[in-house]
């Protein structure tokens, strides 16, 4: 996933609205976010989460605490994320639950949160879903990613990489896998301990059966029934001559 643009409305400490546009930066696929202390750096990881999934980059603060205090009343908190995959763009447009003003009268009125996603297809944007949750669970098939495991593997915020190297095998396994793409050896291998455990199952189930057939035969062994076999034929052709 690689972010081309976006933009920040009355989201954090920014009181309007601002754009990043990280075309900018031409053809190049790696890029240092930095500044002082307080020039927004987590602001704009909070962002890139919030568009993608509907929580912040610590996952610790709900969406609709991002709202910045400055901002006109009138003015919704809102994040638009244009960003790329392989030959494919995508538009993302996601504002939390918030209260504005009613537009008749006086006082507030509570506004749901929202979301869209949208693809870039024959020179404009088509609509894919809306709703938060359909918009985050999309977003998820299309990265790869849910938001804990883009916190953790890709955002990485500051003071939190310890807990990747603390999570559980199963968690790194799961981030792992879905990094290098090795989910298909996962499902072979899976698939090998199946039919192995299948064969496993049908020898013992012949095993039961030979051990029946030796016991009804009074048998010790397979070479004691082939040779208890071969007395009975001599003995019916002795038969079948007299």
């Amino acid at each position: 996933m690689r972010p081309l643009r976006i933009v920040m409305q009355a989201f954090g400490p920014f009181a309007g609205r601002e754009v990043v546009d990280f075309t900018q930066l031409g053809e190049r696929s790696f890029f240092l976010i930095h500044g002082p202390t307080g020039a927004g750096k987590t602001t704009l990881l909070d962002a890139l989460c919030f568009a993608l999934y509907g929580d912040t980059s610590g996952g610790e603060r709900e969406a609709r605490a991002m709202r910045s205090d400055h901002a006109a009343p009138d003015l919704a908190t809102e994040v638009e994320l244009e960003f790329s995959l392989g030959s494919a763009r995508y538009h993302v447009k996601r504002s939390p639950a918030q209260s504005r003003p009613k537009k008749k009268g006086e006082g507030q009125v509570e506004a749901a949160a929202s979301a869209e996603l949208e693809v870039w297809k024959d020179g404009g944007w088509a609509p894919l879903v809306q709703q938060s949750n359909k918009v985050s669970e999309r977003i998820k098939e299309l990265i790869g990613f849910d938001g804990a495991q883009f916190r953790q593997l890709i955002v990485l915020p500051q003071g939190r990489f310890r807990e990747v190297l603390s999570a559980d095998s199963k968690s790194r396994q799961a981030i792992m896998e879905r990094l290098f793409r090795t989910e298909l050896y996962s499902r072979i291998e899976r698939a090998l301990k199946d039919a192995a455990g299948d064969l496993a199952h049908q020898v013992d189930e012949i095993a039961q059966q030979r051990t029946g057939i030796l016991n009804q035969a009074q048998a010790e062994s397979g070479e004691a029934l082939d040779q208890a076999l071969v007395r009975a034929e001599e003995q019916l052709e002795a038969a079948q001559d007299t």
